[in-house]
């Protein structure tokens, strides 16, 4: 019975170590994307639009904008397509903050990064402090672009977002990237290539249920090794 229980471990653990790899970032370079309008308060400026990589079926995904100097036509209003130009650690094309030469874009801030990982944990607003915000949204993007030298005044819930980020992050592994969007098809004036608005995008965050199988499995494995290495000796 013990033996199976341990068999049965080692399975799992291999099982969840091979899914585990399998995490990415929802877009690849190359692939395409429709960008949606996922907002329901009209606010100006309001962010966490939603992108649908054409490449999969995996639905859509929250993303938040970075240069507010560029531009991108949402579904379902629209239907203009964009192809994913890169995945970098900043916004290839540069925004109102200007362009760094020698990182070759508008850097990320760890601040930003910051943000969006936790909006990805879904426990910003604990771990910020806030209660009852109007349009957490809007307030997200709001600090995002004072971060990013994008806009110079914000107030409110955007600025309780904006502190408490320049405080607490650092210069972590955060597991947040810039996708780079060209148009795939000339529209509205736009030629294939052209630039569109950069976007935030970051890698799914497992749900817990999945990290108690993943730690059962690695439990498995410490398991048979210790077994093994006893018989060995």
């Amino acid at each position: 019975m013990k033996n199976t229980l341990i068999m049965s471990l080692v399975v799992l653990g291999f099982a969840m170590l091979t899914a585990t790899t399998g995490w990415a970032y929802p877009v690849a370079v190359g692939e395409r994307v429709r960008m949606y309008d996922g907002d329901t308060v009209s606010t100006p400026w309001e962010g966490h639009y939603q992108a649908d990589n054409l490449a999969d079926a995996a639905g859509t995904f929250g993303v938040f904008c970075l240069e507010k100097n560029e531009y991108f036509y949402p579904a379902p209003t629209y239907n203009a397509v964009y192809r994913v130009e890169s995945v970098l650690e900043y916004a290839k094309n540069g925004g109102i903050s200007g362009f760094d030469a020698l990182v070759g874009g508008d850097p990320l801030s760890y601040a930003t990064k910051w943000i969006f990982s936790h909006f990805m944990q879904k426990d910003l607003v604990s771990v910020v402090g806030l209660t009852n915000s109007y349009n957490l949204d809007a307030e997200i993007q709001a600090a995002i672009w004072k971060l990013e030298g994008e806009i110079t005044s914000i107030s409110g819930d955007a600025l309780t977002i904006y502190n408490k980020a320049l405080l607490a992050s650092g210069p972590l592994a955060y597991d947040v990237k810039v996708m780079n969007l060209v148009y795939a098809e000339a529209f509205n004036g736009y030629k294939v290539g052209d630039f569109a608005q950069s976007q935030l995008i970051a890698q799914p965050v497992p749900e817990p249920s999945t990290m108690v199988l993943f730690g059962a499995g690695l439990a498995g494995l410490v398991l048979a090794r210790r077994r093994f290495t006893k018989k060995a000796s």
